[in-house]
């Protein structure tokens, strides 16, 4: 989700927890969308220069599979129909998780009861 790549790029907890995953063989991946989500929370509200977001996000995504639009096109309906109203702009998301048979890492609580394993930084320090 956006808020992981967000606090990936600011914080301490979710990079250590990204680059162990990432060791482990963990494979983690994220949309094109969220990159750019993730880019304007950066710069807009939390005032980094373009420069620092790009920087930040080039370590975060050198260690994530970006996923284009197409990958996340055929599950699109899917994800819709399960995401509660306020949560639709996340449905890249979810069609991703939908479409890998895998789950989401995030920080907020939209993703509960979508059909997927959702995974908090805490947990994540345990993921195989």
């Amino acid at each position: 989700d956006a808020n992981i790549l967000v606090a990936a790029v600011l914080g301490r907890q979710v990079p250590r927890v990204l680059a162990a995953a990432h060791a482990r063989g963990v494979t983690l991946a994220v949309t094109e969308h969220q990159i750019v989500e993730a880019a304007e929370i950066l710069t807009t509200k939390i005032g980094l220069t373009i420069a620092e977001t790009r920087t930040g996000l080039e370590v975060i995504t050198a260690l994530v599979t970006p996923l284009g639009a197409e990958f996340c096109a055929a599950s699109e309906a899917a994800a819709r129909a399960r995401l509660h109203k306020r949560a639709q702009s996340d449905w890249p998301v979810l069609a991703a998780a939908l479409a890998a048979a895998g789950g989401i890492w995030t920080h907020d609580r939209d993703f509960f009861g979508v059909g997927v394993p959702v995974w908090s930084s805490r947990n994540m320090q345990f993921a195989a």
